[in-house]
């Protein structure tokens, strides 16, 4: 799938682009600049490397440019915003405050919601779920720098080619399975002395001692019936006997009750209640009369003592008395021996009236009369079925049955430490079956583990190398051979070199030596020697690594080749399906050009 339309706005010197690429498909185009700001740069720094960045941002991201968020938006700019179109299909990023936001649609409708389902959706219709930096360096951004591929160490090469194959999924299958056989072995020791420790015991000894015991205790439940019977004979005596005193109790509180009657009744033969309220009102009478005189007695003595005092006032109506000379004297004194002699007759009588008699003990006559009263109207018990009673009871008392609660009790007890005793047998028995099937299945996962041991060793190996390491060995062996043949085809069919190279792993990594009667170092060769090899060994690389992304992007890679160098590599080009931009500070000739010319800081077409 091809590029048909590209936008970019303020993507580092490119601040508005719009290009139609559909007069481009399966063609090579050559990107050339002019940089107007800077005297002698010619073509340097004119924005044709940012063109083919801006592809690679867009479509992957900024860690596959070498550049940072900050580095990407034009200066002064907050938002810089990317758009490629693939026919019906279309991609677009967008970078605003160092936060990226990718949309991926189909006929104009975004496919997912998701920033990071929308990429990994596109990865996927693209043949791309692998991308990283080496894929895409390798299969769709060409430039210089892989001349290190060339230049790198052995054990560098070795790190790329494992990170471009996806060979680091064996080391990591290497080091879980590592982690695994630890797992096991940890869980195959902890079973194995789980098996050592469990100890085998006879059953139908136990069964046995079950058994006995089991007759042992319905021996004593039949001895324990016979008693608990004979109890029943002893229980019905206690029963009675306790029927029989409280039979006792209630003829004692019956005759109890008869002889207060009686003793009532017969203390009620000496009493008369009417004659004692009589006696008892009549002494009432006489003290009130002798109140009532004592009373009037002393009023008058209070009337003749007030006279005495006041002799000029009528003793009667105390009003006074208008008497002249001798007459009111003479009055006055036949008035005093009048009273004194009244007095006199007053006191008299005071002193001969009788004293008053208390009642009180007639009230309490009375009081207990009535109570011994509500005694001597009660019925007496008759006490003669009562009697009748408890003669029968006393004739069925007479024999005392024989108490076996102490016998039943220490059976009871007994049998309850035989059924203790079944318990721990059945569960010693139970436990021993339980561990005896468990043994059984820890023996069969042990079994397992330890076929997952042996199966751990052979694919990771513990003492030696494992199938995961001969795999990946085979695979990048395998891969190195195609490697090899496809980059000598490209060097012998299209840039018509007679010597071969050749790609070797090692324990180090992956040497390239030049194979010209015998092996000499890939330094040893011209540098366009080295260029040719170098784009070979991309162009292998993009032939083996095939996606629906048919676009190649070749930046500044002629500067070692000389013009026969450059007519190859074009024409090689040519021949590639796919869109193919090539950028050259050399003067190359191409049929077709996207020319862009970099003024007052600002890249344009």
């Amino acid at each position: 799938m091809q590029p048909t339309f590209i936008s970019l706005t303020n993507f580092k010197s490119i601040r508005s682009l719009k290009l139609d690429l559909t007069e481009f498909k399966d063609k090579v185009v050559l990107i050339s600049g002019e940089n107007r700001d800077e005297d002698g740069a010619s073509s340097n720094r004119s924005g044709k490397s940012n063109l083919m960045k801006a592809f690679i941002w867009v479509l992957f991201g900024v860690k596959f440019i070498d550049s940072t968020n900050d580095e990407i938006t034009t200066y002064g700019e907050t938002e810089t915003v990317g758009l490629i179109r693939f026919g019906n299909v279309e991609v677009e990023r967008r970078l605003k405050k160092g936060g990226q936001t990718f949309f991926y649609r189909i006929d104009g409708k975004d496919v997912s919601d998701s920033n990071k389902d929308a990429q990994e959706l596109f990865l996927k219709d693209f043949d791309l779920e692998e991308a990283n930096k080496i894929i895409i360096s390798n299969s769709i951004y060409l430039n210089s720098e892989i001349d290190n591929l060339i230049q790198s160490t052995p054990s560098e090469r070795l790190k790329v080619l494992t990170t471009w194959l996806n060979l680091e999924r064996y080391d990591q299958a290497v080091e879980l399975t590592r982690d695994k056989i630890k797992e096991w072995e940890f869980t195959s020791n902890t079973i194995t002395q789980f098996l050592n420790n469990f100890k085998e015991i006879d059953i139908s000894t136990l069964e046995q001692k079950k058994q006995a015991t089991i007759e042992a205790s319905e021996n004593y439940k039949l001895a324990l019936k016979g008693y608990q019977e004979k109890q029943k004979e002893y229980d019905n005596y206690a029963t009675t006997l306790r029927f029989k005193k409280g039979i006792e109790q209630q003829l004692a509180d019956a005759n109890k009750a008869n002889e207060r009657i009686l003793k009532a009744t017969e203390l009620l033969k000496g009493e008369d209640i009417i004659l004692l309220k009589d006696a008892r009102n009549k002494i009432i009478e006489d003290n009130q009369l002798i109140l009532t005189r004592t009373q009037e007695i002393n009023t008058e003595l209070r009337h003749l003592a007030a006279q005495v005092e006041q002799p000029y006032t009528c003793p009667e109506c105390n009003s006074s008395l208008v008497l002249r000379g001798e007459k009111l004297e003479l009055s006055s004194k036949e008035i005093q021996d009048k009273i004194k002699e009244t007095s006199d007759k007053l006191y008299s009588e005071l002193k001969a009236l009788p004293q008053r008699q208390p009642s009180n003990k007639y009230d309490e006559r009375i009081e207990k009369y009535q109570q011994i009263k509500v005694v001597a109207d009660q019925s007496l018990v008759d006490t003669t079925e009562l009697q009748a009673k408890l003669d029968e009871l006393f004739k069925t008392t007479l024999f005392k049955p024989e108490d076996n609660s102490l016998k039943i009790n220490e059976l009871t007890i007994k049998i309850s430490s035989f059924d203790r005793e079944i318990g721990h047998i059945e569960a010693e028995i139970a436990n021993y079956q339980r561990l005896k099937d468990e043994t059984i299945e820890k023996q069969k996962e042990l079994d397992i583990l330890k076929e997952n041991l042996r199966l751990g060793e052979l694919w990771a190996g513990k003492r030696k190398v494992g199938l995961f390491q001969e795999i990946k060995s085979l695979q990048l062996s395998l891969i190195i051979s195609n490697l090899e043949l496809l980059t000598n085809n490209y060097l012998n069919n299209h840039f018509e070199i007679q010597s071969r190279i050749k790609i070797e792993p090692t324990a180090k990594g992956v040497n390239i030596f030049q194979d010209n009667n015998g092996l000499h170092p890939i330094e040893s060769m011209s540098s366009g020697e080295k260029a040719r090899v170098a784009f070979s060994i991309a162009l292998a690389l993009k032939e083996i690594y095939t996606s629906r992304l048919e676009i190649l992007m070749v930046d500044e890679f002629f500067s070692s080749l000389d013009n026969v160098g450059m007519e190859y590599t074009i024409n090689v080009l040519s021949k590639i399906k796919g869109m193919k931009f090539l950028i050259s500070h050399s003067q190359v000739e191409c049929d077709n050009e996207i020319k862009l010319i970099k003024e007052k800081g600002v890249t344009r077409l």
